[in-house]
């Protein structure tokens, strides 16, 4: 029997796409099944939206928040089945039989469990990014797509869900806590997802790279175990800065 999964999606002002991930959730051919939409009090179209799918949701919070990582957590609280899935506003499932094709892969004893992702551009084109992973690789970049990530709830409550002071960072500073707290991930070579490059992750100009460079430098600096880990932080934001094209000293304060 497969475990059952809550799926969380947040939104905020969200009528643009919102209908399609309903649309997707609504569709799925596995029934073990629960809904979550926490809005942050939205004032477009989002939650005309929502209740013209108020059957196929299970749970729906309109009410402002302190931001997405707050408005997962909340969700987070929610939740009752055995996985979280967390699916934002921006993104739909591949398929009808998205989660069909993840169930058999869920099991009791794999606290985080990894499937791909496909990117789409804004002019509907897709690619696909590297196989996920929960190895060594986080302890600088993130290496999963959470849209496609199935965590065991009880391990995500007992890591203390998203921090609230992060809003771009907040699910590469859970999965680096995760990994240093022996957590590890079980990884298939199966697309069920898409995530719009639209969201605030996803923005490449200067300013919000700088915004999420400096919470992943926050991330780093705040899970740094030793003197060797301070010193090899140290020397990466050194050196990555400068490969992307940033001026260490001017655009990024101190390591420490």
């Amino acid at each position: 029997m497969s475990p059952s999964v809550s799926i969380i999606t947040v939104s905020h002002n969200s009528d643009r796409h919102l209908n399609q991930t309903l649309e997707s959730v609504a569709s799925q051919t596995f029934t073990d099944r629960e809904y979550i939409l926490i809005d942050g009090g939205s004032t477009d179209g989002t939650l005309d939206i929502a209740h013209r799918h108020r059957n196929h949701i299970d749970h729906l919070v309109s009410e402002p928040d302190q931001g997405i990582a707050d408005a997962m957590n909340k969700g987070l609280m929610m939740a009752a089945g055995d996985y979280v899935l967390f699916l934002h506003s921006d993104d739909y499932f591949l398929g009808p039989d998205s989660l069909a094709l993840a169930a058999p892969h869920l099991k009791a004893s794999q606290p985080v469990v990894a499937f791909r992702l496909f990117y789409e551009s804004a002019d509907g084109t897709r690619s696909l990014p590297r196989r996920p992973g929960l190895g060594w690789r986080i302890n600088f970049k993130m290496s999963l797509d959470h849209q496609a990530v199935f965590c065991r709830t009880h391990v995500m409550r007992d890591l203390g869900g998203f921090d609230r002071a992060l809003k771009v960072a907040m699910d590469y500073d859970f999965f680096l806590r995760a990994y240093r707290n022996g957590v590890r991930a079980e990884s298939h070579d199966i697309p069920i997802a898409v995530m719009r490059k639209t969201g605030i992750s996803s923005q490449l100009d200067r300013e919000n790279l700088l915004d999420r460079f400096r919470e992943e430098k926050r991330v780093h600096s705040r899970n740094c175990e030793g003197l060797l880990w301070r010193m090899i932080y140290h020397a990466y934001w050194v050196a990555y800065p400068i490969y992307r094209g940033f001026n260490p000293r001017r655009d990024f304060p101190r390591f420490r």
